[in-house]
């Protein structure tokens, strides 16, 4: 019997690539169009509770525009009425989307990142702390000089009333392993932070669960993986696994992408002997959550 070419096979995949193309042509229109509304909104709202709320029902467009649905687990310490510093794990841009449905906080991030366009600007509308990066050609005293002022700005933040999210990783990885967290930052929690409400540290586990309906396998590469995780395959020359515009068209073209966000025990300094001690709990315990082996251990 010979094998050969179905021609009926081939213009179900053509007509299936058009479908997902057009799909996302569809998302990206409704995306662009309403949320020029919403960072409107945005711009004239300076009531930070209604700004919160804003920006929280964006996000949450965002992920139903896209069909990203994002399922929380654990309890946000923030409902206590402590001022927390949110510690999760980092797989893309995208996780400002996936948290700013779960949480009300302002974001840590590069200064470079206030430059990206829409995203960019996105951020400076919520409060973003841009943060210079310490260069590894500065000297020891000109390294600790930048994490004072990080730290600062950060404290300033926290001290406003704002909760804040950081990504110690730095950087992003597929999400099939967590990163080294670097701990500097976390230094502040060790100063003046010793009153009746002091500021807590919470992990959150940031776990990619499906993708079109197909399970992501625990602690495992995958290519599905890549339709929601943007990250350097080669961190020294900073090459990406796409071009940013090109993963923005990918999670588009997606039908389907299920994240779950655990909230994990939060962290008090006073328990700790000092903040790398914390960092290391912090991501002890989103490895433990996602079930995904380390990359490394944590900076010190």
């Amino acid at each position: 019997m010979a094998f050969g070419f179905c021609p009926h096979t081939g213009n179900l995949i053509g007509k299936e690539k058009q479908m997902s193309s057009l799909r996302a042509a569809f998302k990206l229109a409704v995306l662009g169009f309403g949320s020029v509304g919403y960072m409107t909104r945005l711009r004239f709202t300076s009531n930070q509770e209604k700004s919160d709320q804003v920006f929280n029902n964006w996000m949450r467009f965002v992920a139903r525009t896209l069909n990203v649905t994002v399922k929380t687990h654990g309890e946000n310490a923030a409902q206590t009425g402590s001022q927390i510093l949110y510690l999760p794990n980092h797989t893309s841009y995208a996780d400002s989307i996936v948290l700013g449905n779960s949480i009300k906080a302002s974001f840590v991030a590069a200064k470079d990142v206030a430059k990206w366009p829409v995203i960019g600007k996105i951020a400076q509308l919520r409060n973003t702390v841009f943060i210079e990066q310490v260069k590894s050609r500065l000297t020891d005293e000109e390294k600790q000089a930048v994490i004072d002022r990080v730290c600062g700005q950060v404290k300033d933040t926290l001290d406003n009333k704002h909760n804040v999210v950081i990504f110690p990783e730095g950087t992003m990885s597929d999400g099939s392993e967590v990163l080294k967290f670097r701990p500097s930052v976390m230094s502040l929690l060790f100063k003046n932070n010793d009153g009746d409400t002091p500021i807590l540290a919470q992990p959150l586990a940031i776990e990619l669960e499906s993708v079109n309906g197909q399970s992501i396998p625990k602690g495992e590469k995958s290519p599905l993986r890549d339709n929601f995780a943007w990250y350097a395959t080669d961190r020294e020359k900073g090459t990406m696994n796409k071009g940013l515009l090109r993963h923005i068209w990918d999670v588009a073209k997606t039908k389907s992408i299920v994240l779950n966000v655990h909230f994990l025990e939060p962290l008090n300094a006073k328990d700790f002997t000092d903040h790398v001690a914390l960092t290391n709990t912090a991501r002890e315990r989103i490895i433990d959550k996602l079930g995904i082996k380390p990359a490394s251990p944590a900076l010190a």
